[in-house]
């Protein structure tokens, strides 16, 4: 996703913005790469995420609420956001649906009570 933040490329926090995005979107700091350009600040935000750790649902509810807006980046961030993308996906899962930890259901909870 891409952010415009006010400010100066040259004065912009780059790590501590990194690590503001990885806690408000609960991924690894070294899951989450940003290349900054001018524009006031252009940020370009790349998550690596590993499939089984968070769905995509769940990753998108997160952003939504956390970064979606610029009111809702600039509370969750601290930093001034003018504006913001959508998030964005890959589709990776296998093709032929093997692969069951990209569905969205995969973090569910279950309960064997009604087995018993």
């Amino acid at each position: 996703f891409v952010m415009v933040a006010a400010g100066d490329v040259g004065t912009f926090d780059v790590p501590a913005f990194q690590t503001a995005v990885a806690t408000a979107l609960v991924l690894p700091v070294q899951n989450v790469s940003v290349q900054m350009e001018a524009a006031s600040v252009r940020l370009t935000v790349a998550l690596d995420v590993v499939k089984g750790v968070v769905g995509t649902a769940a990753l998108k509810r997160r952003h939504e609420f956390a970064l979606g807006t610029p009111e809702n980046a600039t509370a969750t961030l601290g930093i001034p956001i003018e504006s913001v993308s959508p998030l964005e996906t890959l589709d990776v899962c296998a093709a032929d649906g093997s692969d069951d930890t990209c569905d969205d259901w995969s973090e569910a909870a279950w309960s064997s009570a009604v087995a018993e």
